[in-house]
């Protein structure tokens, strides 16, 4: 599953006094604030779901954009306050591309168990130029879906070859009873 997400800034005299993020990913396009009545949506990826692509698109900017340089810290449980790509086991910083731009775009292997606290960073605006929302990876599941694909495919050779094995014992008997079998 990948995530869409939406980040839309609130002015007020021109500057942007909040910003409202919305995961349209799920049917409900659930949004917040990032206020403690309406805290940014949470990314939840479910253990064994393996890695996710997220996108984050600014919509009705007038003009703002991801910073061309770090626009995406992250940091395992607590929020970054300086810039951080970390655990790259995670996130590799090389590849979070749209620096500069309104779309912003990395990749989530969801291999550890883990809270990243993440913080976007804006640019060509004045105001709330930051905001701190959360993934929490699930990690690798003790059963991923290629290693279920593969166990399906041995116990399918497996009952194949048991199946033979029996075939064969059986026109083996036939033969030397002096009896055919169909």
């Amino acid at each position: 599953m990948d995530a869409d997400l939406t980040a839309k800034p609130t002015f007020e005299n021109g500057q942007v006094t909040s910003w409202q993020l919305c995961n349209k990913t799920t049917a409900s396009s659930e949004c917040g604030d990032g206020k403690s009545s309406s805290p940014y949506p949470k990314l939840e990826f479910l253990k064994g779901s393996g890695g996710h692509n997220i996108k984050v698109t600014i919509e009705d900017g007038n003009g703002i954009t991801f910073a061309s340089t770090n626009p995406l810290w992250i940091q395992p449980n607590t929020k970054p306050t300086a810039p951080i790509v970390a655990p790259t086991s995670q996130i590799n910083p090389t590849q979070i591309t749209g620096g500069g731009t309104t779309t912003l775009k990395f990749h989530d292997k969801n291999t550890d168990n883990i809270l990243l606290k993440y913080q976007l960073n804006f640019a060509n605006g004045n105001g709330v130029m930051a905001i701190d929302p959360d993934i929490k990876n699930g990690g690798k599941g003790f059963y991923s879906t290629d290693m279920l694909l593969v166990a399906g495919a041995v116990v399918i050779a497996l009952v194949l070859l048991l199946w033979r094995v029996s075939a064969a014992r059986r026109t083996n008997a036939a033969r030397q009873s002096g009896t055919s079998s169909n």
